[in-house]
């Protein structure tokens, strides 16, 4: 079955404004965009409705790829996890607040962090029409049938527009917040009193790596704030699931079960999730040979629930030789131009120059 929830309830809008059936859509040019029609127009509108039609006649959307790939490898793709109640209403919500952002993480770029910019000029990538820019909310409208959203950024606690929209729910009492978070900001008094308002909320920090390597992957981050920020998210009183989101890449992969060890010895009643890199090309986990990937499985092997992870790893490193040719060459560029030391902080990696 290739029919998808998501695609029938849930509407996602990206740092320019443009609504997609939800981010991992990858066909994105014709997209409707939000300050020009009211969210529930664009709802039920032409362009989502055919996506619905296609999946629904068992088409498999080359813009849903990365769903397709997982589904294959056996590993639970989002469409499979947003499986709810089927109805003819607007349930859910994605919102990149603004691509405002504090830290310039080594797989982002300009359009959803602002430090960004001048690196993806530095590397000739695409860049946004503008260094910052946020979406109006004033297409906003009806949102009373709304059970869930997901915050995203740039770092959805640091902008303004993300408490004015906590405001438009109404229905507070039924909504489940979800959070993608960088960790670097404990949210104001005025959004907390919301938050133990809220059926639930739903806290997911991206955390890469660990120590001085989580602070050379997210430029600009201090690991610290971010570990003492996770303890005061554990000790809110509300209703609330707690999570770590690590994306799985050529830096961090020889370090996986650091991180995850260090994660369920410190949070253990936090889940992990793992994800892969798809872009940028230079940081897939794919350009790793089959030997070395075994070899961080078989330390994975020892520890609990982390299938998930290893599976991650199977489905990416497919080839016999590591080839980090393109990986030396970006990353490079970016030390010279961030005054950082890959060498320095990773010296596994001087055995592969």
């Amino acid at each position: 079955m290739t029919r998808c929830w998501l695609s029938e309830h849930h509407l996602a809008i990206t740092t320019e404004g443009k609504v997609l059936p939800c981010t991992r859509y990858k066909k994105r040019h014709d997209a409707p965009i939000i300050h020009e029609q009211k969210i529930n127009d664009i709802y039920n509108g032409k362009w989502i409705n055919e996506i619905r039609y296609n999946l629904q006649q068992g088409e498999k959307l080359d813009a849903c790829k990365k769903c397709w790939q997982q589904e294959e490898a056996g590993i639970p793709s989002m469409r499979q996890n947003y499986e709810a109640e089927w109805s003819s209403k607007l349930k859910s919500l994605e919102i990149a607040f603004s691509n405002h952002c504090n830290f310039a993480c080594r797989h982002c770029s300009s359009f959803s962090s602002s430090k960004w910019l001048d690196d993806d000029i530095m590397l000739g990538n695409p860049t946004p029409p503008s260094k910052l820019m946020q979406p109006s909310l004033e297409n906003y409208d009806n949102l009373d049938d709304i059970e869930f959203v997901k915050m995203l950024g740039g770092e959805p606690l640091l902008n303004k527009n993300h408490s004015k929209f906590l405001h438009k729910l109404t229905n507070i009492q039924n909504v489940l917040l979800e959070y993608t978070t960088n960790g670097s900001v404990f949210p104001s008094a005025d959004v907390l009193d919301i938050w133990h308002k809220a059926k639930k909320v739903w806290i997911e920090v991206s955390l890469d790596d660990i120590n001085e390597r989580f602070e050379y992957f997210r430029t600009h981050s201090n690991f610290d704030i971010v570990i003492e920020n996770c303890k005061k998210f554990e000790s809110l009183q509300c209703e609330k699931t707690l999570g770590f989101h690590i994306v799985l890449n050529a830096l961090n992969l020889p370090y996986i079960y650091d991180i995850i060890k260090y994660l369920q010895d410190n949070f253990p009643n936090w889940y992990i999730y793992v994800d892969k890199v798809v872009v940028p090309s230079w940081l897939k986990t794919s350009q790793w040979s089959k030997s070395f990937a075994q070899k961080q499985i078989s330390k994975l092997e020892t520890l609990p629930n982390t299938q998930q992870v290893i599976d991650t790893i199977l489905q990416e490193c497919k080839n016999n030789d590591t080839n980090l040719e393109e990986f030396f060459d970006v990353n490079s560029k970016l030390d010279k131009s961030r005054n950082t030391d890959m060498y320095q902080i990773h010296p596994i990696l001087n055995s592969f120059r």
